[in-house]
């Protein structure tokens, strides 16, 4: 390699760089505006007994702490290995429910650097309460269930 392309490759990895840390601001300011409450223990009893699986619970649960978290980062502190298939599921069966609660879960790919240096791009999960009247009918179905018993 010339010193020529020496240089135009630094002045394309630098101004990546300079790219990826605007990006990693504007992700910092997102989450901040997005941050959703501690999820109180109803809650967690309206999400545990939505209908999804345990591995899309542990997910579900780790976003309402953790909004706008790369794919790498949920996989290994829930321990799952396709991010995207535990939020989906099979035909689309944890979307669904988490509708029916008035939850959801979209991502976003950002750019992004790996480990090797290279460039690519990452998912970037949030998780939203996209119906708050169903979201509450399922805390309080829950509630009655818990009184009931």
């Amino acid at each position: 390699m010339t010193e020529s392309n020496d240089v135009n490759t630094n002045s394309v990895n630098k101004t990546y760089l300079e790219e990826l840390a605007k990006i990693d601001k504007d992700l910092r300011d997102q989450r901040k505006a997005k941050q959703l409450p501690t999820l109180t223990n109803t809650q967690d009893s309206a999400l545990q007994f939505s209908g999804i699986s345990f591995s899309c619970y542990r997910c579900v649960r780790f976003l309402f702490a953790n909004q706008g978290a790369r794919t790498d980062l949920i996989s290994s502190q829930c321990a799952v290995g396709n991010v995207s298939d535990t939020f989906i599921g099979f035909k689309k069966r944890h979307t669904k429910q988490l509708e029916r609660i008035g939850l959801a879960v979209t991502c976003e790919n950002v750019k992004a650097m790996n480990r090797f240096g290279k460039k690519t791009t990452i998912g970037t999960w949030w998780l939203e309460v996209a119906d708050p009247d169903k979201w509450e009918e399922a805390q309080k179905a829950v509630a009655e269930n818990q009184q009931a018993a």
